[in-house]
């Protein structure tokens, strides 16, 4: 005859392992920490890549001052080759501006203008300093540089810039005083109301 079998002892050890939520079963602490570490590696991804297209490293800080009777200055450094490549934001959002003496707007590549969800107007002509192209009429709610900020400022959307820098011509910042001494240029602004 066959030999007798607890069965309760039989099914306890020959159970089938539980599934778990984590990796290591020994160790959910651990498993924990690499699921918390890899969602914020992917928060981050977004934030830095997907959810802002614009990449600021190399793009100077410009440095802001209020003098005593309110007006503001705002000094940007050039770069080496002696551009003016500067952070700034837009409705908020962070951008990279490049100053454009020769251009008669702000123009903003496509990818970027998506990215911001400007809306496109009618087709004009727009002087850059790579030349003579086509873009679309938009109105920026707001345009920030160093704690200067401008309200409701025409700009064009152009669909043959690319990259992630935005044209800052000079008669975009027809509001404010611009000087440039010693690889500096200085923004300012009037008393503050």
């Amino acid at each position: 005859m066959g030999k007798l079998v607890n069965l309760k002892k039989y099914k306890e050890q020959h159970k089938k392992p539980e599934k778990s939520v984590f990796f290591f079963k020994a160790h959910p602490k651990i498993s924990a920490g690499l699921l918390f570490a890899l969602a914020v590696a992917i928060v981050f991804f977004y934030n830095a890549i997907i959810a802002n297209p614009v990449d600021t490293r190399g793009a100077f800080k410009p440095i802001s001052t209020t003098l005593a009777d309110g007006s503001l200055i705002v000094d940007i450094q050039a770069n080496d080759d002696d551009a003016f490549i500067f952070r700034g934001k837009i409705n908020g959002a962070p951008v990279k501006f490049l100053f454009d003496a020769m251009a008669n707007t702000i123009a903003i590549p496509d990818k970027i203008a998506t990215h911001l969800r400007l809306e496109r107007g009618g087709l004009h002509d727009v002087q850059t300093l790579h030349g003579e192209t086509l873009g679309y009429r938009t109105t920026l709610d707001s345009l920030n540089i160093g704690a200067i900020s401008l309200a409701q400022i025409p700009a064009t959307i152009s669909t043959e810039l690319e990259g992630d820098t935005i044209l800052l011509g000079i008669v975009a910042l027809d509001a404010l005083t611009l000087t440039i001494e010693n690889h500096t240029m200085h923004l300012s602004i009037g008393k503050r109301r």
